[in-house]
């Protein structure tokens, strides 16, 4: 109350995220600010909501001047659930420095400082993954994975703490599987990503991974299950690797394999998503595309 008090003016704008700031910014334009136009950024596809709160968020939304979706998978979903909303567009995050590259020496650096840290050999394949230790991140399926992969040394580096991390772990301990590693929480994913030969996922459910723009950005392939706005940023062996959520473990482990037997294929396929970042997700687009809804909004478009 101290902030509106101060304030020299009103809001043209109050954009608001996720469903407690959305809640709050209805409050403000209801009670203080009834000229200001509101919008608000969906992040997600609401699958890890509660079933009452993501009714009650999605009614909410239709009372919104503008809705932002972080996909065209999300902006799908927002319009399947509340149909009633009057302006919905897509603006894809960004991810910051995603010009920055690093050298053959300055990765190879980075490697060999996880691997001495974990006392394994440098030649070790370290495949990371990072999120929550929740169901939908489908972790335990990705330990499965690891039990058939047997060609070459490997490691999984698994950052992110959550309610699952008790279970599998003693899942990792069951199959005596001595090269699965929990990291904790990170945050310091630059250099995770550096460092890693591959970021993969076998998430049910992604609107869209931030992860995969900072893989792409810090030169770490990313290999992907075939879920919500994923392909906006991936397309399979071109800029990344996709698998359908239906295949097996062992077919998941036998592409993998396949993938780093052919070092040419990986290095072109990295590159790859390196340049789409650059051309396509960089914050002065995001910040480009937010500005031209604001100015539409306020009718000076």
């Amino acid at each position: 109350y101290t902030f509106i008090n101060n304030l020299s003016s009103q809001p043209d704008i109050i954009h608001s995220t996720f469903f407690a700031s959305d809640c709050l910014a209805l409050y403000l334009q209801s009670r203080y600010f009834q000229n200001a136009k509101i919008i608000t950024t969906i992040h997600n596809l609401g699958s890890h909501q509660n079933k009452l709160k993501k009714k009650f968020h999605y009614h909410l939304l239709s009372q919104f001047d503008h809705v932002i979706a972080v996909s065209e998978a999300v902006k799908t979903n927002v319009i399947h659930l509340q149909p009633k909303i009057r302006n919905i567009s897509v603006i894809h995050p960004s991810v910051i420095k995603a010009t920055t590259t690093y050298s053959k020496k300055e990765k190879h650096t980075h490697k060999q400082k996880l691997c001495a840290e974990l006392h394994i050999d440098e030649k070790t394949i370290i495949l990371v993954a990072i999120g929550r230790l929740h169901p939908v991140k489908n972790i335990s399926k990705l330990i499965e994975v690891m039990k058939y992969i047997e060609n070459f040394p490997i490691a999984l580096l698994i950052y992110g703490t959550g309610a699952l991390e008790n279970d599998l772990k003693k899942q990792v301990l069951q199959n005596k599987q001595e090269n699965i590693y929990f990291m904790g929480f990170t945050n310091d994913i630059a250099y995770v990503l550096q460092a890693a030969d591959m970021y993969i996922s076998l998430s049910h459910s992604e609107a869209f991974p931030q992860v995969v723009l900072e893989a792409g950005a810090n030169t770490c392939p990313v290999f992907h299950s075939d879920v919500g706005g994923i392909k906006e940023i991936i397309t399979d062996s071109e800029n990344g690797f996709l698998c359908s959520c239906f295949d097996t473990p062992e077919q998941i482990a036998q592409r993998v394999q396949r993938i780093f037997l052919q070092p040419v294929l990986l290095k072109t396929v990295t590159q790859n998503l390196q340049k789409k970042i650059e051309q396509h997700f960089t914050v002065s687009m995001m910040i480009k595309q937010n500005m031209n809804v604001y100015e539409k909004r306020l009718g000076n478009l």
